[in-house]
């Protein structure tokens, strides 16, 4: 009897060490889940409330998808002009491909920089220097023939930079300031990506059928520089975004 009751008390004390470890690594696992459900960890800030959220996500958004726009609205009209300029298939491939090229240098570097630069900073100078560049795009074609070329493709590299300024900046901003899961994140900025690019090529044809040469880069850039006021607005510098 009295080692029955001796092997009660052991297997009753090894069930209850065993639901106070349960217990135990149940709770490092939800902290585990809690730090790095974001790559910010800790420094995370969600104080917005949802509607300030949902606004800022849809202006950011719309900022991103008319500047991605600005790289392929050209392709339907702009190898017309380009060779009436004396530009050859490869100087005007050249063109084309300096705008993502100067993403695929500028990105990688901005990533870096933020950790001294504000993201709301980055946004904003991204965001007014799109707007730049697409109207500055639309005034090149009054250059001497001779100019031409290094003109356009110094625009191009400068409006790739800020598209990649705005790509990081916006990511940044949705990942370390909503409530939004990073997977809802990433995955809208593909949509508006894939968006921008799609719909580029249409509302270039379009723009210029409308309004000639000129028209489509003042309408884009007007879009932007509308999109930069909104930011100035909503990406509020009391220091939320830095």
């Amino acid at each position: 009897m009295r080692q029955y009751q001796h092997f009660s008390k052991k297997l009753l004390g090894l069930v209850k060490m065993f639901e106070s470890d349960k217990q135990e690594i149940k709770g490092l696992l939800e902290k585990e889940d809690t730090e790095n459900e974001r790559p910010f960890g800790k420094g995370t800030d969600h104080s917005l409330t949802k509607c300030r959220e949902y606004l800022l996500l849809g202006v950011l958004l719309f900022s991103q998808f008319v500047a991605l726009c600005t790289d392929t609205f050209l392709f339907p009209f702009f190898p017309q002009e380009a060779k009436s300029k004396g530009l050859s298939h490869v100087e005007i491939g050249t063109i084309f491909s300096s705008f993502e090229f100067a993403r695929f240098v500028t990105a990688p570097v901005l990533g870096y920089l933020f950790y001294w630069i504000s993201p709301r900073t980055a946004c904003l100078a991204g965001t007014a220097l799109s707007a730049v560049s697409c109207v500055s795009f639309g005034a090149a074609t009054y250059a001497p023939n001779q100019m031409f070329l290094p003109l356009c493709i110094t625009i191009r590299v400068l409006a790739g930079s800020a598209t990649a300024s705005l790509t990081v900046s916006v990511m940044t901003i949705l990942l370390k300031h909503t409530s939004f899961h990073t997977s809802t994140v990433v995955g809208l900025a593909e949509m508006i990506q894939g968006g921008g690019y799609a719909a580029g090529p249409a509302l270039g044809a379009a723009l210029q059928q409308i309004g000639g040469y000129s028209c489509m880069f003042w309408t884009l850039g007007g879009l932007i520089g509308v999109s930069c006021l909104l930011q100035i607005f909503i990406v509020s510098a009391n220091g939320m975004f830095e």
